[in-house]
């Protein structure tokens, strides 16, 4: 297995999940982006489907070698290589059979990706944005960073927003975001829900109270994790639904990358960050970039 980046600097490796339609341009693009800027290296990887081995099964193997068309990998792989041309990344294709979630996770270990860069299933105007099985897969098994592009990359990222609460998965999420870019600051967004604050007889002074000891923790939060200051633009604390305010707060500041932790284990996207993350996610209009707790070794 290839060896990894330091966990405190930029990824070297950078795998990039496509299928080859239109809507995996954006990740393409960006993924290039993102190498050049690092310095890093990209690996492209697409899974062939099992019927795509059609030339032995369909009798094609009879006709004249003019009859039976190219291999499908051949295809795969000279589209490709027209979309990455004149790439200023080193790049590697990987064009196998297979289910496409194993093919990933086992190209990032053999070959010591940082990072996963894949796009959405799809979108509709004006409403929610479809993860998709494969990238709900991934995320629920990556040990690595997820990043799920949406947008054109018309420029680097400079509109960044951590959305965090002092767990393990949210130190994971903001020191890879200090590394990924250390040059670029970032605001740290915390929504709470006092609990049974409707069965008090003065819950107004008890949301403030509670607010008041989220935002400490918050502050003592970011100063255990190593979050110099100059990597925080601002720190937000505000009671409420989470899934709703991290969209308006990205709205407002128009921001085009969300970066969220999570444990990586389970079988829903629920255990993303809370109960909320796949609303979270699904209702974003920006890039997201998904943390894994295992991503920091701390």
């Amino acid at each position: 297995m290839t060896q990894k980046a330091d966990p405190g600097a930029p990824p070297r490796r950078i795998l990039l999940a496509t299928d080859l339609s239109a809507r995996c341009d954006r990740a393409l693009d960006r993924a290039v982006a993102l190498a050049a800027a690092w310095g890093s290296e990209l690996v492209v990887v697409h899974a062939l489907d099992a019927c795509d081995g059609r030339s032995a099964a369909s009798g094609e193997r009879d006709l004249p070698f003019w009859q039976r068309g190219p291999e499908p990998a051949r295809i795969v792989t000279e589209a490709l290589q027209h979309d990455l041309d004149g790439a200023p990344v080193p790049v590697t294709a990987i064009v196998e059979p297979g289910d496409p979630v194993e093919l990933i996770l086992k190209t990032v270990e053999d070959h010591g990706c940082d990072l996963i860069v894949t796009a959405v299933a799809r979108d509709e105007i004006l409403g929610r944005f479809l993860l998709g099985a494969t990238v709900d897969k991934v995320l629920r098994r990556a040990r690595v960073p997820v990043l799920i592009v949406r947008q054109r990359p018309r420029h680097p990222y400079a509109g960044i927003v951590v959305a965090a609460d002092v767990s393990a998965s949210s130190r994971a999420a903001l020191r890879k975001t200090a590394a990924f870019f250390p040059r670029t600051p970032f605001h740290v967004f915390h929504a709470y829900d006092p609990p049974l604050d409707g069965l008090l007889s003065d819950p107004e002074e008890y949301r403030a109270a509670f607010g008041e000891l989220a935002s400490r923790d918050l502050e003592a939060f970011l100063g255990a994790a190593g979050i110099a200051p100059g990597h925080v633009v601002d720190v937000l604390v505000e009671r409420g639904d989470p899934a709703q305010l991290i969209q308006h707060y990205v709205t407002a500041f128009r921001a085009d990358l969300v970066v969220l932790g999570t444990e990586g284990r389970g079988p829903l996207l629920e255990l993303l960050v809370g109960s909320t993350a796949k609303s979270v996610l699904d209702g974003l209009s920006c890039d997201a970039l998904v943390v894994p707790a295992a991503a920091d070794p701390a």
